[in-house]
């Protein structure tokens, strides 16, 4: 496996490079964005960490360069000083799978970049794969829609959002990995994009048409299917996440049955493709981004590689095909 760190700083460079190597990672040295292009134009890297602010090409350029131009896509990490939540969303936002404030201790480091390598993987947590019985209620006069999104998500959702605006026929269920700090951020944000009500996800919430419900983090999310009402579930990560998109899935499915639609768009790791199996089982619509234009396209392609994918479409189409989707399903309920 190789790492490429991007770091002007002699002895942070040197700390980077020891903690790598105490992983059995050898690492590439860069000082600034250009030094690293010109090792990417010769050199396959498995891992980039680079800092932000430095000489010559920055870190957040560098980001968005490597996501446009780089394929397969690596693992970035970005460690920085500027430790403040505008700076972590900037970072997240460009294309970077982890966003690291200075200082870190080695052991942090060493853990978080093991497990985002898992997820990159794509390894699957072992778990009983129905951990409920479906409800014998009928389901909800309106249809049930989940979204599933990781690196590259936030972006492509507000552009989603906002050509779709909003609907009255459909309860929309977003999971997008992320700490705690930046799904209260995302959540305030995505209000400026629909004309949606949108809540960030609270045990007991009413489930009603026409609401987003946003999962918030370090905890899954699924709907109670005797009260219909949000539930926070504080179970273990799957799939290396949480929140996990394959809880809310499941649980979509289980409620909503043939009136469900899960959409899977860009990040790395098989998130929500299990989930997208539930639904398909229950007779409903799985929608994912294409993987071609999506920042990474591990998730998307994930299902798509399983036989999942009823509809692929390109992220300036999504909108569309949510409001045909919702609006056919919700059209044979009134039937």
């Amino acid at each position: 496996m190789n790492a490429l760190i991007v770091e002007d700083d002699y002895y942070f460079r040197k700390f980077l490079r020891k903690c790598l190597k105490d992983m059995g990672i050898l690492a590439d040295i860069a000082k600034n964005g250009n030094e690293a292009i010109d090792i990417l134009s010769i050199k396959k890297m498995d891992i980039i960490i680079t800092d932000w602010l430095m000489p010559g090409m920055d870190g957040i350029t560098l980001v968005e360069k490597i996501r446009k131009e780089i394929s397969p896509p690596p693992l970035i990490i970005v460690i920085t000083g500027i430790n403040l939540p505008d700076a972590r969303i900037k970072v997240l936002d460009s294309g970077a799978d982890e966003f690291i404030p200075k200082p870190v201790e080695k052991n942090t480091l060493i853990s978080i970049i093991s497990t985002a390598l898992k997820v990159k993987a794509g390894a699957l947590s072992p778990r009983k794969l129905v951990p409920e019985a479906p409800s014998h209620k009928p389901p909800p006069p309106f249809v049930g829609f989940g979204i599933a999104a990781s690196t590259g998500g936030p972006m492509t959702l507000w552009k989603v959002m906002e050509k779709f605006k909003k609907t009255e026929n459909a309860a929309i269920f977003i999971v997008q990995h992320g700490p705690e700090w930046m799904l209260k951020s995302f959540t305030e944000r995505m209000r400026k994009y629909t004309d949606m009500k949108v809540y960030l996800g609270e045990t007991g919430q009413p489930v009603e048409k026409g609401v987003m419900y946003v999962c918030p983090g370090n905890i899954h999310m699924g709907i109670d299917q005797e009260t219909l009402s949000i539930k926070l579930i504080d179970t273990p990560p799957e799939n290396y996440v949480k929140p996990s998109a394959d809880p809310l899935f499941r649980s979509i499915s289980f409620v909503f049955r043939n009136r469900s639609i899960g959409m899977v768009i860009t990040g790395m790791g098989h998130d929500g493709t299990i989930g997208a199996g539930y639904i398909k089982a229950a007779g409903g619509k799985v929608i994912v981004q294409d993987p071609e234009e999506a920042t990474l396209p591990s998730m998307p392609k994930s299902v798509i590689n399983l036989g999942l994918a009823d509809v692929k479409k390109s992220s300036d189409q999504l909108a569309g095909t949510m409001h045909f989707e919702i609006n056919t399903i919700f059209n044979s309920i009134r039937q």
